[in-house]
């Protein structure tokens, strides 16, 4: 079986993703894209 890896990397242009505390809340309040822009389409026939 052919093993498959799909890996989103975040950063910024500093290097860093986290705020100085460490934190990364703010990834969680960035809502989906609208509209779609082919990501689905993507993941199912990738």
């Amino acid at each position: 079986m052919k093993n498959r890896l799909i890996l989103y990397i975040a950063m910024s242009l500093d290097g860093y993703i986290a705020e100085k505390d460490g934190n990364i809340n703010f990834l969680d309040e960035t809502p989906g894209p609208s509209p779609d822009l082919g990501y689905v389409f993507y993941i199912k026939n990738g």
